[in-house]
């Protein structure tokens, strides 16, 4: 039973993930301060470096069952944030690449 309640709130939480809802303004909040720590320049920025950066981001910005979400897409998705980082797309977009809008 407690894994069928564990399922169903995934997908509830990411049906809100994906529908622009409040995670989606707090991703941005979360890159627009990673953006601003590199002054919008990753170059020289690996993805194990991106990877502790967002997860501190997913510490201060959620708790509980939320944060482990949070880093579990962040992890999922590190290469692609990356690579949209280093691209100059907006925050926005680099949530989009995240699935966190």
């Amino acid at each position: 039973m407690a894994v069928k309640l564990s399922l169903i709130a995934l997908v509830v939480l990411v049906a809100a993930v994906t529908a622009d809802g409040p995670f989606c303004s707090t991703c941005q909040k979360m890159v627009d301060d990673v953006k601003a720590k590199h002054n919008n320049n990753f170059a020289g920025v690996n993805v194990d470096q991106l990877l502790s950066e967002m997860n501190s981001e997913c510490d201060a910005n959620f708790s509980g069952f939320t944060d482990s979400i949070c880093k579990k897409i962040v992890k999922d998705n590190d290469a692609k944030l990356l690579a949209a980082l280093q691209n100059g797309q907006s925050s926005y977009q680099v949530c989009q690449t995240g699935t966190l809008c």
